[in-house]
């Protein structure tokens, strides 16, 4: 694992946020984490027992709706 300053972080399939939430613990210079899954209902989840505002959840399937300002953004990806 390659470890920069600042890590901006896109997290495909987080599911419930519970491992996401975890990238906080062991990554240690993490500004932003861009957590995404295709289940609405995890998703809402998500967002209700995981409020760190370093992390943000969204539902979407990155491969059909995979945003243009993403390009070149993220120093990691995590994919489960």
């Amino acid at each position: 694992m390659c470890l920069r300053p600042e890590q901006t972080v896109l997290d495909i399939g987080c599911g419930t946020g519970e491992a996401t939430t975890q990238l906080l613990n062991i990554l240690p210079d993490v500004v932003e984490i861009e957590a995404v899954d295709m289940s609405a209902n995890f998703i809402s989840y998500a967002q209700e027992f995981n409020r760190d505002e370093t992390i943000s959840f969204s539902c979407m399937n990155v491969e059909s709706e995979w945003a243009e300002e993403w390009n070149n953004k993220f120093t990691m990806v995590s994919i489960r």
